[in-house]
């Protein structure tokens, strides 16, 4: 498991720890998030990156936003759940995503 957490002598910069403590990626970005695909987005002075979910950082943070494919997969996802309302398919839509990484023992607070 993966925790996005503040950690050493820093209160205000984020890194990922395992389950055992080890430093996966040192605490130096203001932000790691959610982002799709067993990836997680990451920020530093307000540019974002990607890592995956063992640190290897996919991208540097020096862009002004990342966007991805999730947009196709989540309107697969609508047409898969008709009645739905929008947020509460996201809400599920993010919910899966989330279960998806917790399957690999991988946890996002």
């Amino acid at each position: 498991q993966y925790l996005p957490n503040s950690y050493g002598s820093s209160s205000k910069y984020k890194g990922l720890l395992n389950y055992k403590g080890e430093i996966i990626l040192p605490n130096i970005y203001d932000g790691i998030y959610l982002f799709a695909y067993n990836r997680l987005l990451i920020e530093k002075n307000g540019k974002f990156g990607v890592i995956d979910t063992d640190g290897k950082v996919l991208a540097e943070p020096k862009y002004d936003q990342i966007v991805d494919a999730w947009e196709d997969d989540f309107k697969h996802f609508l047409e898969m759940h008709p009645g739905m309302s929008f947020e509460e398919a996201l809400h599920r839509f993010r919910d899966e995503q989330k279960d998806n990484l917790r399957r690999k023992g991988i946890r996002l607070h």
